[in-house]
């Protein structure tokens, strides 16, 4: 988001931008940090047959990947109820202004 400042009382020009698939994409990379976790997946798979670790991980991927595709369904409906903070409706009444 940006906003033109300068003069008082000037208008300001808020550019939003929508998030595409490949910026959500990134933003759940560095935010999960798959590299990071490696470090807790090998010793918990350690005691489990080597045949059967990518089975495992696979299982908890798609698992994962469900939980995300019902929040991603269901978010929405999920939120709304939840009373909203007021640093987001101030931001939001700005945004759309």
């Amino acid at each position: 988001m940006t906003a033109a400042r300068g003069r008082p009382g000037a208008d300001a020009q808020v550019q939003v931008t929508e998030m595409t698939i490949y910026s959500a994409a990134i933003l759940l990379f560095f935010v999960l940090d798959p590299v990071g976790n490696v470090a807790l997946f090998v010793p918990a798979l350690a005691r489990v047959d080597p045949r059967r670790r990518i089975r495992v991980l696979v299982r908890e991927l798609l698992i994962a990947l469900a939980a995300l595709l019902l929040f991603l369904a269901l978010g929405g409906v999920t939120l709304r109820p939840c009373p909203q903070p007021a640093c987001l409706s101030i931001s939001a009444e700005w945004c759309s202004s």
